[in-house]
């Protein structure tokens, strides 16, 4: 039974890996959607050419800068990174480049289970009406593609304060469920702290691992680097501003914003729009307001008509210099 069934294996990878998929990519371009995120969508390839060129022109103009051949390989030669890929997600009337930096290259040389009731807690919303509540939604136009380099790094560099970081990995394992069959899941995590700082693993688990994860095992791996803060911003540098993107056989560099792709884009752009708040929004800590945020999409809700209204004009004025910030008119409510 178990030859069958190894046998039933190879011939289904077979169907998948040699019919299946080359016949799918020869015929079409496979894509998700910015819009309909958990839906794929097959072009044919002369359909995709047609709407993509016209964007990926576009973007060369805007965005990128061509690097000559001999200069690319010269820097990519003395960098431990290498290059990106470029892909464009459709949206409703336009595309998005999504860096893509997974992709290797070549190298070149506590919480209970019984609480309140639910009336309980919805009691003081009905005993004390609010009043009525006003609400501003700001999505911010391309913000990883506008955010200005030189300030995002003049940002990080105010970030980090330490000469000397050390990194410590540690092992998470949560109960997985796959093909049927309960199987452990493991996850390697790293933690960037003070040199310094001799907290036992135990107890950084207690207070900063432990109350966000549930039904998850921590194993100390007892793993550690040093790192040099200057090596971090020119390795950080390099990364933003030498950011090399193929684009059939030429290499561009993005001139304008941040990777959408990279590990540190939510990060930067998350650090980035704080500092906005920080220096421009300040006005908005009052009782009347609550002003959330997730990366570059800002809500705020308020009782003061008026301060809904500041923060309208304040946005359709340009009051953010240097952040680069334009908002999409179609997002703005």
């Amino acid at each position: 039974m178990n030859k069958r069934l190894e046998i039933l294996n190879e011939f289904l990878y077979y169907v998948f890996d040699s019919l299946l998929i080359p016949l799918l990519r020869s015929n079409f371009y496979v894509t998700e959607s910015s819009v309909h995120r958990y839906k794929l969508f097959y072009f044919r390839h002369d359909i995709w050419r047609y709407v993509a060129e016209p964007a990926m022109a576009e973007l060369k103009v805007t965005m990128f800068e061509e690097v000559k051949l001999d200069h690319a390989r010269r820097i990519l030669e003395n960098r431990r990174l290498g290059f990106s890929q470029v892909r464009l997600l459709p949206k409703q009337i336009s595309m998005r480049p999504i860096t893509n930096l997974r992709r290797r290259a070549a190298p070149i040389g506590n919480k209970k289970m019984l609480g309140l009731s639910i009336n309980s807690i919805l009691g003081p919303v009905l005993g004390d009406t609010p009043g009525k509540l006003y609400f501003v939604k700001l999505d911010v136009k391309a913000a990883f593609d506008t955010i200005p380099q030189d300030a995002v790094l003049k940002l990080m560099q105010d970030v980090t304060t330490q000469d000397r970081y050390k990194l410590l990995k540690h092992v998470e394992i949560k109960a997985g469920h796959v093909g049927g069959v309960h199987k452990p899941t493991r996850r390697w995590q790293a933690v960037a702290i003070r040199e310094h700082d001799k907290t036992p693993f135990l107890d950084r688990v207690e207070s900063q691992l432990a109350p966000t994860k549930r039904h998850t095992i921590f194993v100390d791996n007892v793993m550690q680097r040093s790192e040099d803060r200057r090596k971090l911003l020119s390795l950080m540098t390099t990364h933003i501003e030498q950011n090399l993107v193929k684009l059939g056989k030429k290499y561009y560099r993005q001139k304008n914003g941040i990777p959408q792709g990279s590990v540190l884009s939510s990060t930067l752009c998350n650090y980035f729009y704080a500092d906005l708040e920080l220096q421009h929004l300040s006005f908005l800590n009052g009782q009347d307001c609550m002003l959330s945020r997730l990366i570059d999409d800002f809500l705020l809700v308020t009782t003061d008509v008026a301060q809904g209204a500041k923060v309208r004009q304040g946005d359709a004025h340009g009051a953010f210099p240097g952040y680069g910030v334009s908002v999409s008119p179609l997002r703005r409510w």
